[in-house]
Order: structure tokens, then sequence, then C-alpha cells
């Protein structure tokens, strides 16, 4: 497979242009997806508030977040388009991350013991959740597409339009 870079780098420009009309969407579906995430912390950070610790009890509730938010992008949004072979690895390739690391807090957890450094589970998580923000502007870029699409096709039929009170002949 040879990749043409310049029309690669064609849509990551039209990408970036985008962004500001899919962040809404984006965000929305993160904070759906993130909300019981974060009402997971803010109990135990309300149990334990002056004990509370940024460790790997809370980087794991974040990395099976990002796991199960990269299961759904990956199903949903790349599973089906042949032309998203780079993001499908990508994805595909975080998942792997993010389940490795979750598997392996757990086993510390469950066996008291140390295999990694916080500094890597709290770099692992970063990580893991900006490429699922990444992918998921991408998806919700690609919907946009499609929405455009089929309200340009709608409006190929029409023959006038409404501006206010007024009807005018295209």
């Amino acid at each position: 497979m040879k990749i043409n870079w310049t029309e690669q780098g064609e849509r990551i420009k039209i990408f970036l242009l985008n962004v500001p009309g899919t962040l809404r969407e984006t965000f929305t579906w993160l904070l759906i997806s993130y909300l019981i995430p974060l009402i997971n912390i803010g109990i135990i950070w309300g149990i334990q508030q002056d004990e509370f610790k940024y460790d790997t009890n809370v980087l794991s509730i974040v990395l099976v977040t990002n796991a199960c938010f990269l299961t759904s992008l990956f199903y949903l949004a790349f599973s089906n388009k042949s032309d998203r072979k780079i993001l499908n690895t990508i994805s595909i390739a975080f998942y792997a991350i993010t389940l490795t690391l979750f598997a392996i807090s757990t086993i510390e957890l469950v066996k008291e013991l140390d295999i990694f450094p916080l500094k890597v589970y709290q770099f692992g998580t970063v990580i893991t959740l900006g490429v699922s923000i990444i992918l998921g502007l991408i998806s919700k870029y690609d919907e946009q597409i499609a929405f455009s699409k089929v309200r340009a096709k709608n409006s190929r039929n029409k023959s006038d339009t409404n501006i206010g009170d007024k009807n005018i002949k295209i």
C-alpha cells in the first residue's frame, strides 16, 4: 500500500479547518463517556479527602474508560471504512496499550506490588486520552461531512429558498 502524502496532508488541513464545527459534538460525546469515571473519582476524593492520592486506582479508572471509548470508536467509526487503515492501526495500537496498562495496574493493585512507576501510568493515561479525543474529533468530523453531503444532495433539486420573509428563485 502506497501512501499519497499530498492527499493525506490535504485531509489533515481540511480536518483542522473543520475542528471548531465538530468540537461541540465531540465534547458532548466525551462528557457523556467520561461522566461515570469523573463521578467515581469524585466519590474516591470525597471519601479520602486529605488522604486522596493521584495513584494507580484513579488512573486505572481513566484507563478502562479510554479502552471503552477506543472500542466504541473503532467499531462505530472506523471498522467499515477501508480508506481508514492508518486510523484503524492507531486505534488498535492505543487500545492494546490501554488494555496492557490497565491489566498491569490491576495486577499491581491485587498483588500490592509496583511493576511500573506511577509516571508510566500517568503518561500512558494522558497519551491514550489524547489519542481518544483526536480519534473522537475525526469520527465526528466524518459525521459532519456525511451530513453536509446529504444537505447538498437535497438542495440540488431546490429551485427557490426563503430568506427572512422573501421567497427567492435560485
